[in-house]
């Protein structure tokens, strides 16, 4: 026998539970990710939806995610009663995929046919697994064999610079922070290309596979969940991944400066410097700010291209999380319009994203003489001041958005397989909308 899966807002409990004794005792008012479990007449679960007034993409994603503990088979389940409660508050396409990625992600069995948001959620699966696999087992040379393995599954294109090639090439700074590792550097260059593109991004993703912090050390503590650090990498390939599968009709392009940055004979001190790809002199102060120096390689060489859209995405400060909390991701861009484009899709995409200042005053904090530096040598505003160092390997008339995920990006402890798999949504959104 089907389980029925029922959908109810706060305020419109259905005639069924009238008098029903499980509902009184549970007190069962459809707050968002409230579950009643009910088997009379039929097995049916009542999943509360919270308000149908004000009801964001966000709201439906927090309340499907109580599927998770039902322990049952998507194929045993009957979804119609959860669809026809969304499509008061959506669209239908947008009901269904949203169930469908919730289905997905949080019950057993596979979907019973190919959808949009298996598609999705089979994005964000892969996000979670790369994000979370520990540094042994992918690191740096292992990362860029799964990109290759991808790039041929997914129908895509894919050179790499790897070791010292990258230094050959120009890309000092991927390189000289990636010197500390036994396993090299590297810069992963991917593409999709379909027939008739619309548009053109390049997507670009942090990929620290383990952080220590260099010779500027991390302490134990803050070192334990550090294999999280190429989130922004993982969340990228995940999306390029699935382009084709989406019928997506933009060029995406995918560069993603991957190392591992450890203590080592060759490893950058502080108040080294390394030259940028765009010849730019970078200063290292503290060598665990090595996100924004291996992104800065990234960002020049993506320019140099001149797409339409540039995105970079990382985990890169905790004052982010200061400043929004857990569940709320960074956005940083130097333009209107670009931020509307991410809002936008971040919204119906159902992630969290609120705009950050991009604001010059501090750029004093970033400038150097004959360069930057890497760190602002101040306690505050450092979201900003890592926003405004990657900001000057940008060219002012490519628009671009800078996404600080650090604290949406993981739930839990260190030890536990914490990646969420947040922004693989958002940019997908961006790019089925572009």
């Amino acid at each position: 026998m089907k389980v029925r899966i029922v959908g109810t807002f706060t305020g419109r409990l259905p005639e069924s539970l009238n008098g029903n004794a499980a509902a009184h005792m549970q007190a069962f008012s459809a707050q968002v990710g409230q579950r009643l479990v009910v088997d009379h007449p039929s097995p049916t679960v009542y999943l509360g939806l919270g308000a149908s007034a004000g009801w964001t993409p966000e709201d439906g994603h927090r309340a499907l995610c109580a599927l998770g503990g039902l322990r049952i088979d998507v194929a045993d389940c009957d979804t119609n009663g959860l669809i026809e409660a969304l499509t008061t508050v959506t669209d239908e396409g947008s009901a269904r995929e949203l169930v469908d990625v919730a289905l997905a992600l949080h019950l057993d069995g596979a979907p019973p046919a190919p959808s949009v948001g298996a598609a999705v959620a089979g994005a964000m699966n892969r996000a979670q697994q790369w994000t979370s696999a520990d540094a042994s087992t992918l690191n740096p040379s292992a990362f860029v064999s799964e990109a290759g393995r991808v790039a041929q599954e997914s129908g895509l294109s894919c050179d790499v610079l790897q070791g010292d090639d990258l230094r050959d090439q120009g890309f000092g700074a991927i390189f000289g922070m990636g010197s500390g590792s036994p396993h090299p550097p590297a810069l992963i260059d991917l593409r999709f290309r379909p027939a008739n593109p619309t548009t053109s991004v390049t997507l670009i993703g942090k990929g620290v596979t383990f952080d220590t912090g260099g010779l500027s050390i991390k302490g134990a503590a803050a070192m334990a969940g550090m294999r999280q650090d190429k989130c922004g990498a993982a969340t990228v390939l995940a999306v390029m991944s699935v382009l084709r599968d989406l019928d997506v009709d933009v060029e995406v392009r995918a560069l993603l400066p991957v190392i591992e940055n450890m203590v080592g004979p060759r490893s950058l001190r502080p108040g080294d410097a390394v030259t940028a790809w765009n010849g730019t002199r970078i200063h290292v102060m503290d060598t665990d700010f090595e996100g924004r120096v291996i992104l800065a390689d990234a960002l020049a060489y993506a320019c140099a291209e001149a797409p339409d859209l540039i995105v970079d995405v990382a985990t890169l400060t905790y004052q982010v999380v200061v400043a929004l909390g857990p569940d709320i991701g960074g956005l940083f861009t130097r333009d209107d319009d670009t931020a509307s484009r991410l809002m936008t899709a971040g919204r119906a995409a159902g992630e969290a994203l609120w705009r950050l200042p991009y604001d010059e005053r501090y750029l004093d904090q970033v400038l150097m003489p004959d360069g930057v530096k890497n760190h602002p040598e101040t306690e505050s505003g450092r979201a900003i001041t890592a926003a405004l160092f990657l900001g000057q390997f940008v060219s002012d008339d490519i628009p671009w958005a800078h996404l600080d995920i650090t604290g949406p990006a993981w739930r839990g402890p260190a030890s536990s397989p914490g990646a969420t798999g947040f922004g693989v949504r958002t940019l997908l959104s961006l790019l089925r909308s572009s």
